[in-house]
């Protein structure tokens, strides 16, 4: 049958071991080894100045409406030495305390909270890493400093990648990984089999040289929504050229001063440029096809007169005149017609055409080159 101490208060300075069960109902100092090899249970605070040792399979058992387990470290940094690991409710929190309140346990680092025998929630609080032993492989969870509410995930080794796996798929059809390789991040498709390597070349891979990004590449069909665009500029969104669906129809439309071109390394160059502009009288304007373009064909239209509109070819600074009115007059080789009230157009060079209003007023014009 159980025995209970004769003692309400006591200390021992030596070893104790305890066979039966033992019930100790006042505050108990133990300076020696203490051994229980039965139950031992105590009502009030006790302190052990040496090991416990419990034998026979039992346990460390703590209960009570709030049971919470103290570990302080008497030889470490200010503020550095007090754990709690605590039960409060349906949520078992593991806590640390201040030296001024080692008892307070309202600080938490981890807690993981429960249902019955299942865990739904588990809290991390503070910065994480998790790494193996060497540090080169780690896992960093933290929050910026400069940005309180910016999480960041760091993952550091020699080839990074994030699994995602969705269930229900047909076979080879759920695996995804982004991965990092040598100067390369992609996403990669995986295999059922084979879910850490990439079973096909990455779908979409960013390529890069330090800090500068040279490519992306996408080795899949590119699919633009109807109403959406694919929007190609010039870094500061000034230039630009815009491929959309409007629901009805696909338009290309060119926001840069140079046209479109379409180049072929063997067989020349295709060029498409238009331009609206207005020309004061007597004033003149010019037009650059880019370098490389030995033909062009030009197609002039005004907003004042039929009689002024025209199309003509040039080889280098000869033209010849395809079509025109009356009001509308071509030099040839460089020479500037320069007739009093008519649009008199000229090569001044193999890419540059010139165009001066001598109609007695501004017009607009409507230039469209095709380039050969």
């Amino acid at each position: 049958m159980p025995v209970r101490h004769p003692m309400s208060r006591g200390e021992l300075d030596t070893d104790l071991t305890i066979k039966g069960a033992w019930t100790f109902s006042g505050n108990q100092t133990f300076d020696g080894t203490a051994e229980f090899n039965s139950t031992a249970q105590f009502d009030a605070a006790v302190t052990f100045n040496s090991d416990i040792l419990i034998t026979a399979n039992n346990a460390l058992v703590i209960e009570n409406a709030s049971p919470e387990y103290h570990m302080r470290e008497d030889d470490a940094t200010a503020d550095e030495g007090n754990w709690i690991f605590r039960i409060a409710g349906d949520v078992l929190k593991w806590g640390f305390a201040t030296d001024a309140a080692p008892t307070n346990n309202a600080l938490s680092w981890l807690e993981v909270s429960r249902t019955g025998v299942t865990l739904p929630v588990k809290n991390m609080f503070g910065d994480w890493i998790l790494k193996n032993a060497d540090d080169d492989v780690q896992i960093d969870f933290n929050v910026d400093n400069a940005a309180a509410d910016r999480a960041i995930i760091t993952l550091k080794g020699g080839l990074n990648h994030l699994n995602y796996f969705e269930t229900g798929q047909s076979a080879d059809e759920g695996g995804w990984m982004l991965l990092n390789n040598n100067n390369d991040v992609g996403l990669w498709s995986t295999a059922d089999a084979t879910p850490n390597s990439a079973a096909v070349n990455a779908w979409l891979a960013v390529r890069g040289t330090g800090t500068a990004i040279s490519s992306l590449q996408v080795n899949t069909n590119l699919e633009v929504r109807s109403g959406l665009s694919l929007i190609i500029n010039n870094g500061n969104n000034t230039e630009q050229l815009t491929l959309l669906h409007n629901g009805s129809y696909a338009k290309l439309e060119s926001e840069d001063d140079g046209g479109i071109q379409l180049k072929n390394p063997t067989d020349g160059i295709f060029h498409l440029f238009e331009e609206r502009t207005a020309i004061a009288d007597d004033a003149t304007e010019t037009w650059t096809i880019p370098t490389g373009v030995g033909h062009a064909i030009w197609i002039v239209k005004n907003s004042w007169d039929d009689s002024a509109d025209g199309m003509f070819a040039n080889t280098g600074t000869s033209t010849t005149k395809w079509a025109g009115g009356f009001n509308f007059q071509l030099g040839n080789n460089g020479t500037n017609p320069d007739v009093d009230g008519d649009v008199n157009c000229y090569m001044q060079s193999s890419t540059v055409m010139a165009m001066k209003n001598r109609t007695g007023g501004s017009r607009s014009f409507f230039v469209i080159v095709i380039g050969l």
